[in-house]
């Protein structure tokens, strides 16, 4: 499996940007407290990274879970922003404040990924 590649940004206004560019239905309250979470972060920094999903889309379903149930618990458990599921590209997309807790994201997605879509 190919490197994760990051993209890096330095201010909250290019995050919300880049995050409503690749989910644009996401609720505005979201994208503030999004915003206030990077200003009090200590690096003020944020990365994104995606990975490719299976084309199943009851994979797909499941890997999310009910109400996105498991992005959520995704998001919380390695302290994310943001997790995304992009119908038209069809990748998985994470956004957070750290690398090495979007890699462990990254591997648990992986995971759930092989789990599901074999």
């Amino acid at each position: 499996m190919a490197s994760p590649i990051y993209a890096t940004f330095h201010s909250s206004e290019h995050l919300v940007n880049d995050i409503i560019s690749n989910a644009p239905a996401v609720d505005p309250q979201l994208m503030d407290h999004i915003r206030v979470r990077l200003q009090n972060s200590p690096t003020q920094l944020a990365y994104r990274t995606s990975i490719p999903a299976p084309q199943s889309v009851d994979a797909i379903r499941r890997i999310i879970g009910r109400n996105g149930c498991y992005f959520k618990m995704t998001t919380q458990n390695f302290g994310l922003f943001f997790v995304w599921h992009s119908r038209s590209t069809n990748h998985f997309h994470l956004w957070g404040p750290d690398i090495h807790n979007l890699n462990g994201a990254v591997e648990l997605l992986n995971h759930r990924i092989n789990n599901y879509a074999s």
